[in-house]
């Protein structure tokens, strides 16, 4: 009989451990062959002295729930096939949004670089299929916010100017598929 013991969950772009232990009542089988679906991506692996079998996976879909299903052919003689499923969590990544840096008095033109990556600082993925929004906002001192401008994120980094009505501090927000961290 196959058991799953792999990973259950995991990151958006992290690589994790399928995992699978075979037993032939409570004794382990090895040099068996075992593979491994998730999310479409097929895997395998040979079960060790302890019955353990494993593939190394990279998550590369969207956030949800799935299945990872683990399933052996049988050996033809003295083994059956099994099979097993297990319920997997893919979690969105969390984004990094780099405060913006600017400095400018009343009626000046202020020029402000905002930068978005992923939280292990690399350019986010998808950008083409799944566009990312940038809005930028002027907060006052009564904390009210008044929209300036938005745009598509093309790299990893978004360019503003505008002129300032009085002065302001800045606030940055993600919109459209981004969670900030």
């Amino acid at each position: 009989q196959l058991a799953y013991e792999g990973a259950s969950s995991g990151t958006y772009s992290d690589t994790v451990e399928l995992a699978a232990r075979l037993r032939a009542g409570v004794n382990p089988v090895s040099r068996q062959p075992v593979s491994f679906d998730l999310i479409g991506s097929t895997s395998s692996g040979i079960t060790s002295a302890s019955g353990v079998a494993s593939s190394l996976a990279v998550l590369l879909a969207p956030a949800g729930g799935y299945q990872v299903s683990a399933q052996y052919p049988g050996d033809g003689f003295y083994y059956l096939p099994s099979a097993t499923n297990a319920s997997f969590t893919l979690q969105k990544r969390n984004v990094l949004l780099g405060a913006p840096i600017a400095e400018a008095r009343s009626t000046e033109t202020a020029h402000v670089l905002v930068t978005l990556t992923d939280d292990l600082e690399r350019p986010l993925d998808h950008k083409g299929d799944e566009p990312k929004t940038l809005h930028l906002e002027l907060l006052d001192e009564a904390g009210v916010a008044t929209p300036l401008a938005s745009t598509l994120l093309a790299g990893t980094s978004v360019q503003f100017g505008f002129t300032l009505p009085q002065p302001m501090r800045l606030l940055q927000r993600c919109w459209m598929g981004c969670k900030l961290g």
